[in-house]
């Protein structure tokens, strides 16, 4: 969903020693509930090109007073966007979080954590969970430029697995 990445290195302890190496913090989710906004996610680092997890965040609530506090300082939306909109709010929280809790996130100091826009990664049905039932290396079509041409599937729908019945089939009912 949202990744940070320092702007410095830090001693971070993997294997069995420490190493001086960027940090980067995947926010995957927020559950959102009567009481505030929860986030989910996991510090990790890459090493040879690999990345290794080091640790989940210790997910504590955001409180909803808490959130209307902060929504008077927050920047107008730069976009018409819904989605947009939802992920420039959740970048946003997301830092008030780190600043709220300071350097307990392996002494790094919030001001240390910067958006991470990695590359497109190529998008492979095999990348699905198994459970979706497909297999195949096939590769999906990009998602439309905003504003452009929605007519194609981004991504956000469905894979129809159901295979589709060949004259001759029939189905007990």
């Amino acid at each position: 969903m949202i990744t940070f990445k320092t702007k410095s290195t830090h001693n971070v302890p993997f294997g069995r020693g420490v190493i001086q190496t960027e940090v980067y913090l995947k926010i995957s989710d927020f559950r959102i509930d009567e009481n505030g906004v929860v986030p989910h996610g996991y510090y990790y680092i890459i090493q040879n090109e690999q990345p290794h997890q080091l640790d989940k965040i210790v997910p504590s609530i955001l409180l909803w007073e808490r959130v209307e506090q902060a929504e008077t300082q927050l920047s107008a939306f730069t976009s018409n966007s819904l989605k947009n909109a939802i992920y420039q709010r959740a970048t946003e929280f997301a830092i008030a979080k780190l600043q709220q809790e300071g350097t307990q996130n392996y002494g790094i100091d919030p001001s240390d954590w910067e958006i991470f826009l990695s590359p497109p990664l190529p998008r492979f049905r095999s990348q699905l969970s198994e459970g979706e039932g497909v297999t195949e290396p096939t590769i999906l079509p990009p998602a439309p430029s905003e504003g452009g041409d929605d007519s194609q599937n981004d991504g956000d729908e469905p894979i129809n697995n159901e295979p589709e019945n060949e004259v001759g089939d029939e189905e007990n009912v």
